[in-house]
């Protein structure tokens, strides 16, 4: 299932990328194809990320990117990303949400969007918070239950547009 990945950035440390990250990592490790706005923005020159590899927590989570620091460049522009990252979600099979997505103005608009659209809605907890725990059935099982509660609810009323 190819799934967009919706999350609060303005306001947060370094855009919110690590939580991109991880949310990313998660969902491709569950076998899903990621559309995540944080990656776009690096390959499109948006911004200038730092980051270093850290190592995987169990022998079933990938390695995963740590960011230090994530400043827009002057290429940026607020207009032209949001208009992309639309476009994104409409190419989209679901779209999941971050913690915190329900106070983005840009993820409730991609999750207006994605209703429109007709996409399946859950959330994203990233498997960092079970890979202390090393229990990777836990893990698929939260996944599954979360795929399948986001599909038949959405987080936001409709009459909240």
């Amino acid at each position: 299932m190819k799934v967009y990945l919706a999350g609060p950035m303005r306001g947060y440390d370094n855009y919110n990328f690590q939580e991109f990250e991880q949310g990313a990592s998660y969902l491709a490790w569950l076998g899903h194809e990621v559309v995540s706005p944080h990656e776009i923005d690096i390959q499109e020159g948006y911004v200038h990320a730092k980051f270093h590899y850290i190592p995987a927590y169990a022998s079933f989570i990938p390695h995963v990117r740590r960011f230090s620091s994530v400043n827009l460049t002057s290429k940026f522009d607020i207009q032209t990303v949001l208009q992309r990252d639309i476009r994104e979600v409409t190419q989209c099979d679901a779209i999941g949400f971050l913690v915190g997505s329900d106070d983005s103005v840009g993820a409730r608009h991609e999750a207006y969007v994605a209703s429109v659209c007709g996409l399946t809605f859950f959330e994203v907890v990233p498997w960092i918070y079970f890979a202390e725990t090393g229990k990777s059935d836990q893990m698929k099982l939260a996944a599954e239950i979360q795929a399948d509660y986001w599909s038949n609810h959405s987080m936001w009323a409709e009459d909240s547009f």
